[in-house]
């Protein structure tokens, strides 16, 4: 993706530069535990062919990533059906219990006057969203009433939280462990 960046000097516009930047994880990471701790990373990168729901033919798209009870809210791109977002959303938690539902992502049109219209829902697996890369995105087809569906593209990432997964875990033994686990062996 490259991001068009416009040169000033003492106020005068001097040119334009092009810049083009990802980054790239550890391929290799293992799946988490189910019991991990940690903070799952979601990446919306932007959306592709999305329904119109503007009389001009075009819409002010916005998402709504919803995992379980948590939800959270992308900013809106106005008069476009191509929106880049390129936005970065944390959900904090057990891995288990986040990953237990599928992400549920709900595309909507802002609209000034009215209510938001929506504009198509989909679904991801949690686990199926962590195998993706920025070079290579999930794409999320919205059921959204067209003869070519929407789609939204995303990749997330796990981060562990070890502190707190060994906290949890020491709050889990038993008071009988937990006296072993600290008894001194002389």
């Amino acid at each position: 993706e490259l991001c068009t960046v416009t040169l000033f000097d003492r106020g005068k516009k001097t040119g334009k530069v092009l810049l083009s930047a990802h980054w790239k994880r550890d391929e290799q990471q293992p799946p988490p535990d189910a019991g991990q701790v940690g903070t799952l990373h979601i990446d919306l990168s932007h959306g592709v062919g999305l329904a119109a729901r503007d009389p001009t033919g075009l819409s002010d798209p916005y998402v709504k990533l919803r995992l379980g009870q948590l939800e959270k809210k992308s900013m809106i791109v106005k008069k476009t059906l191509e929106p880049r977002w390129h936005e970065h959303f944390v959900f904090y938690g057990v891995y288990g219990e986040l990953a237990r539902d599928p992400l549920v992502v709900n595309c909507w049109d802002w609209d000034f006057m009215t209510d938001d219209e929506h504009m198509g829902t989909g679904r991801v697996d949690v686990r199926r969203l962590l195998q993706a890369t920025p070079d290579s995105l999930r794409a999320v087809t919205l059921s959204d009433g067209q003869a070519k569906p929407g789609k939204v593209f995303l990749c997330g990432h796990w981060e562990p939280d070890y502190d707190a997964t060994k906290r949890k875990s020491m709050a889990e033994l038993s008071v009988a462990e937990h006296k072993a686990a600290h008894t001194k062996i002389e």
